[in-house]
């Protein structure tokens, strides 16, 4: 009933047990006594690590070539011919290494050095490593007020040259510092303050790079978050304008999206040759000499990884302190885990406090630190003192503003893995706790950070609290990439928990919340959306929970009235029983909300009309105000009269269409809801060119580009509809060859939403201008093309005006294709007839007759 291990198995997992010496005992099968150990109890679990990034103080071996070319592409920069350089390499390769020595080399230029780290926690923590470059640039400290670091905020941006005015609250809000005090409220949606932050953060490069040559690090690009990445596509493109040098490291697995660029380098870091190899561990353990049977081996072991040499020479030169002559006989550890273990068993109290800054994370503050650590100030100091001693910390600051950082994330992963996995759990969750009570900020403005901690510390409840948080703080920054992150870590949390009542409800609160974050980061028509939304509807149901479901059913409908007009239609008439039902103005108006569109796009113009009117008459701007947050991105009024117009239009109802658009623009310039005036200047060009009228269509179609353009809203599918339209109007007025270009833009960026909904209006459109421009064989081809569109998705509407112009183009090209011009017309009349549709009627008939 014992484990008895022997010197090899005690050098490598030595310091995960608690052991007792047997000394040298004879055993079968040894010809040889053999030293041996019993294993009483475990003392830290397994340890496991992901090799990444080191920062290696010791002389630069072996790359004298990549410095070159880094140096040659430094005076490139400095002449204004901005370069940007791609290292590459795997874990441990020397790449920030070689960023460090390129630092020091040019350290007698005057320049401006910008640096950025990436984390493996924050891979959705939106423009984290800028964050963490502004705050450390501005040198704010703990202590100091908002107003103090306002003050140094503005005193940084100033040297950019930049008003500072312009700027601050963009960069001030960034930082999560209170700007309404000092300036304006900034009254633009998420979208477009995040379009404005980035432009800013690039303009800020740009102002300073007018004034000194800019070196711009970007460390492990590996664990970019979505966001930043955004942000580094602007930069990359400025980059040839600018006197700056951009270097960024990453790990082979990155994919380089600007590979190729005439700017860009790509270097990737080798291994080092043996003679390399030497020299390291020679210049090492320059001061105290080592048997060169040994050098030898440590080359072997290392195989050409800058990392492995320094640590496992570091490792032989600690465990031979005052013990010279022993050096000889020392075998060096096989992985460069075990060389790190070694050194933290070394340590003695100072081991306990690195792992605890590895449970918080690669970089980890005093004042979090003190709270956590069961240690008094005096031993924790000194602990703090050894680790930085030792190598395997660097320190920034001093005192309680202090910060550390693991030197390599290897040495994080270490000692973290050293960690029992029982005490893990209860590690996280003292630190959640302490930033819970002690860090009020954190929790506000990275939940996230709180909701891994619960998450490893197995509190499930807790950390879905804070996956949702962290989840609504990122959709409400526009940040949809890391919201989805956020909102879906939460939901699979529950993945493997019992479906209990209480398990379904949380779920349902998730989806929920997910649903307008799929919807914006993937589009209406995304398979995401209505996978979604499905479970969310079958939950709601089980639970019996009326608000939620009508929510998710009305989810499901945003997603089929896109691609399956039919399916939608019986999802709108389900709300309406649900709602008739219940019996709230809530829930009738949104009903009626799915009823109106989904009868419009099956062709039923007099049942939209009727359910349009029924919406108003329920509507309230101020009780359903907060409708265009939670429903469908718009206003629910404004959209009632704009639907409403286009089908009075069609019905032959010209003046009470042109008093429904009047409503819908008054409306929307009361609520200041950006996307509620962006489907209302949408929806009347629109409707003027429904009409045919091309004047005013070009009018309101220009309106509504200009608005979603300043309020950042280019992916509102009016948006898309209202380029076709503008192209539609020039190319009547003006016989603008290049409209048909902008319709064919306009039409790709709506179908690539994944939409179905209007296609063939958008596309008859394209066929009547290719005609207006002679462009005819291609036009009518086009017309074909969207009758058939039409007939495939049952979208009924626009088909008349379809038949129509095709009957024009038969006559013009004397062809009796699929029936003569004449029976064209015919089937355009009867259609209209079928939808009521005077006006189409009307425009039908007047071409038969002629």
């Amino acid at each position: 009933n014992t484990v008895v291990i022997a010197e090899t198995t005690h050098g490598l997992a030595g310091g995960m047990f608690e052991l007792n010496d047997l000394g040298r005992h004879d055993l079968k099968g040894f010809t040889e006594p053999v030293h041996v150990w019993s294993v009483s109890s475990a003392r830290i679990a397994e340890s496991r690590f992901d090799a990444t990034r080191a920062e290696h103080l010791t002389e630069l071996i072996g790359r004298d070539e990549e410095m070159e070319i880094l140096l040659r592409r430094w005076q490139r920069a400095k002449e204004g011919d901005g370069q940007i350089v791609l290292i590459s390499g795997e874990p441990g390769i020397g790449k920030s290494r070689l960023v460090r020595e390129l630092q020091d080399r040019i350290a007698v230029d005057a320049h401006v050095r910008m640096r950025h780290q990436c984390s493996p926690y924050h891979t959705n923590s939106a423009l984290y490593p800028i964050i963490g470059h502004w705050e450390r640039a501005a040198r704010f400290e703990t202590g100091d007020s908002a107003d103090t670091k306002l003050d140094k905020l503005e005193a940084l941006l100033s040297k950019s040259g930049q008003p500072v005015e312009n700027v601050a609250p963009l960069i001030g809000s960034l930082l999560s510092l209170p700007i309404e005090d000092r300036y304006p409220a900034l009254n633009v949606t998420p979208q477009r303050q995040k379009e404005l932050t980035l432009q800013a953060l690039v303009d800020q490069l740009s102002g300073l790079a007018e004034l000194e040559p800019v070196l711009f690090v970007f460390e492990d690009a590996h664990w970019i978050d979505p966001t930043t990445l955004e942000l580094l596509e602007l930069t990359v493109e400025r980059v040839p304008e600018l006197a700056a040098l951009v270097l960024m490291t990453h790990r082979p697995e990155f994919e380089e999206p600007w590979a190729g660029h005439p700017h860009v380098t790509q270097m990737r870091l080798r291994r080092l040759a043996n003679r390399d190899c030497l020299a390291m561990v020679e210049r090492v353990a320059i001061d105290e000499p080592l048997p060169r049977e040994l050098l030898q081996q440590i080359v072997t072991q290392t195989d050409g990884v800058p990392l492995f040499v320094e640590e496992l020479t570091k490792s032989v030169l600690e465990a031979t302190v005052g013990s010279p002559d022993q050096m000889a006989e020392i075998t060096v550890p096989t992985t460069l885990q075990d060389s790190l273990e070694a050194r933290l068993d070394r340590l003695g109290p100072a081991k306990e406090v690195a792992q605890i800054g590895a449970a918080i994370g690669r970089t980890f503050d005093y004042r979090l630190l003190s709270n956590v650590a069961p240690l008094g100030e005096e031993e924790l100091r000194n602990a703090l003192e050894e680790l930085v001693s030792s190598d395997l910390t660097t320190r920034r600051g001093t005192g309680p503003s202090a910060t550390y950082t693991f030197k390599h994330a290897l040495v994080q992963d270490t000692a973290y893995g050293s960690i029992l996995r029982t005490r893990r759990k209860a590690l996280h969750e003292r630190i959640a706790r302490t930033i819970e009570e002690a860090f009020p900020n954190t929790v506000a403005s990275e939940p996230e950070i709180l909701a891994r901690h619960l998450t490893e510390a197995g509190l499930l409840y807790d950390a879905l609290i804070y996956w949702q948080k962290a989840g609504e703080l990122a959709a409400r920054r526009s940040a949809f990439a890391e919201a989805e992150h956020h909102f879906t870590a939460g939901l699979n949390l529950l993945l493997d928990e019992s479906p209990t009542r209480e398990n379904q409800e949380k779920e349902l609160e998730l989806r929920l919340a997910l649903g307008p974050v799929l919807i914006s980061a993937k589009g209406m028509a995304a398979s995401e959306v209505s996978d979604n939304y499905t479970r969310a509807q079958e939950l709601g149901q089980d639970l019996e929970d009326f608000p939620r479901r009508f929510a998710a059913l009305f989810g499901l409908w945003t997603y089929n009235v896109q691609v399956d007009g039919p399916t939608a239609r019986n999802l709108s008439n389900d709300m309406l029983d649900l709602a008739r039902h219940q019996g709230e103005s809530e829930y009738l108006l949104q009903a009626h909300h799915a009823a109106w569109t989904s009868s419009f796009v099956q062709g039923q113009l007099g049942a939209n009309v009727e359910h349009s009117n029924l919406g108003w008459e329920i509507y309230d701007p101020v009780a359903h105000s907060d409708h265009a947050f939670t429903y469908a991105g718009h206003d629910p009024g404004v959209c009632s009269r704009t639907f409403s117009s286009c089908a009075q239009v069609l019905l032959g109802r010209i003046e009470q269409a042109e008093g429904s658009l009047e409503e819908a623009r008054e409306l929307a310039k009361s609520l200041s809801h950006p996307a509620s005036m962006g489907s209302a200047l949408g929806f009347a060009g629109m409707a003027f060119q429904m009409r045919r009228d091309a004047t005013r269509a070009l009018h309101y179609a220009e309106s509504a580009i200009r608005h979603c353009e300043e309020a950042g809203l280019d992916r509102l599918l009016w948006m898309s509809a209202s380029m076709v339209v503008r192209g539609w109007s020039l190319a009547v007025l003006e016989t603008d060859a290049a409209a048909i270009a902008e319709i064919e833009r306009g039409i790709s960026q709506w179908t690539a939403s994944g939409t179905t909904f209007c296609y063939p209006y958008l596309l008859g459109l394209l066929a009547d201008a290719q005609g207006h421009l002679g462009r005819r064989d291609e036009a009518y081809s086009t017309a074909l093309k969207a009758l058939e569109g039409s007939e495939q998705i049952g979208e009924p509407w626009w088909r008349p005006e379809l038949y129509r112009i095709i009957g024009h183009f038969q006559q013009d090209l004397s062809r009796d294709i699929e029936g003569d011009a004449e029976a064209s017309f015919q089937n355009s009349i009867r259609s209209a007839q079928g939808l009521e549709a005077k006006t189409l009627e009307l425009r039908g008939s007047v071409s038969l007759a002629r």
